[in-house]
């Protein structure tokens, strides 16, 4: 009798661990034999990880993040990491993409800047980041034109920005363009995807430029009012009344010098947003492009992941914050030079939708409804 009783307590610690006669490797790995995105449940404390979805799909879990099962388990959902305090962002993928076990509603996506139709939603590529042939065509300075007529571009490099800008209107010349498109665009080629933050960015910590960090999570307390951008900052608040230029280095900060992460952190660039909408689109056969306030309900600013903006588990793209991006817009008005690009829809703002592209000055810090979105991409 002991010995049955022995023999079923291995049994059943066995079956505890996942790896007795009970379960087989199957259940813990994906139909390709990478783990089940799903186990990564615990900070990856040594390494990036690859794993897939129940359909096959690739998601790099990156060192110094976990899983968020109880968000999602498969790409169409949108998988949600959390670094070790609590920051959360979404994988957005790449390539051809399974939105079920049915082959046939596969579907491709390609990083890429976007122009989309006003009435139905559907993406046209106005400048992909690389072709399928592997021809690297981010180092374009491809124009697209915005409803009023601005001309806007990605710059992949300072030095090709040298000179557009009127100094005599900034602090430093220069448009904050993206750390290094070139990183960004190789590391999504290599890794299938990138991560976009869950979240507008709220204050974390720091006293100036120099070293404050942002949060990507549910912000607290009251955001900023009107009039009032000179207010404490405090941790979790909603981050606006911010500038292009400010927005471009907090956002870099966020883990920079950082030896236990595994990843690079930025502004997000044209490519994450536009490639961000036509992964939704694509995933929910819905017309997101176009989403405003008056479709989400956003009509007064409210902390970020508490409104009904949605979808793939991203928060607030469509409406709330308008958020601050690293293209350049080429255009001037009488006073200013126009070079600061900014993506979505905002609380205040009719004309405002997820994929309209808004100007200002890099130094304008005067507007409540301006905040900003990490992006972030694997080492």
């Amino acid at each position: 009798e002991q010995a049955q009783m022995n023999e079923l307590a291995d049994y059943m610690t066995n079956m505890l661990n996942e790896i007795g006669e009970g379960n087989s490797s199957e259940d813990i790995t994906g139909p390709n034999g990478k783990p089940l995105i799903e186990t990564l449940t615990e900070i990856q404390t040594n390494n990036n990880v690859e794993a897939e979805d129940k359909y096959g799909n690739s998601v790099t879990v990156p060192k110094g993040f976990k899983v968020v099962a109880s968000e999602a388990t498969t790409v169409p959902e949108g998988i949600v990491i959390e670094d070790a305090n609590g920051n959360q962002f979404v994988w957005i993928p790449i390539g051809i993409v399974h939105k079920d076990n049915n082959p046939a509603n596969d579907v491709t996506i390609q990083l890429g800047r976007y122009t989309f139709d006003k009435t139905t939603g559907e993406p046209t590529p106005v400048q992909v980041a690389y072709t399928e042939e592997n021809e690297e065509r981010y180092t374009d300075l491809v124009i697209i034109e915005n409803e009023y007529g601005d001309s806007i571009q990605e710059y992949a490099t300072r030095e090709n920005a040298n000179g557009l800008i009127d100094s005599e209107n900034h602090l430093n010349d220069l448009n904050a363009i993206a750390k290094d498109l070139e990183q960004f665009v190789k590391s999504v080629k290599n890794n299938g995807g990138y991560y976009l933050a869950r979240y507008e960015a709220s204050y974390g910590s720091g006293t100036s430029i120099e070293n404050w960090k942002p949060l990507s999570k549910i912000s607290t307390g009251t955001p900023r009012e009107e009039n009032n951008s000179t207010a404490e900052l405090t941790e979790g608040m909603l981050w606006n009344y911010v500038t292009q230029l400010e927005a471009s280095k907090i956002s870099q900060n966020m883990y920079n010098g950082n030896t236990n992460v595994g990843v690079e952190s930025d502004l997000v660039n044209s490519y994450a947003w536009d490639t961000a909408i036509v992964f939704i689109q694509k995933m929910k056969n819905i017309n997101y492009a176009n989403a405003n306030r008056n479709t989400t309900g956003n009509s007064q600013l409210m902390n970020t992941g508490t409104t009904d903006d949605i979808v793939c588990n991203i928060y607030d793209m469509a409406a709330n914050l308008g958020e601050l991006t690293t293209e350049y817009c080429l255009s001037k008005s009488d006073d200013m030079a126009i070079t600061c690009v900014g993506r979505g829809g905002s609380y205040n703002y009719n004309n405002g939708y997820t994929s309209f592209r808004g100007v200002a000055g890099v130094t304008n810090s005067n507007l409540q409804s301006n905040g900003f979105r990490l992006v972030i991409y694997l080492k």
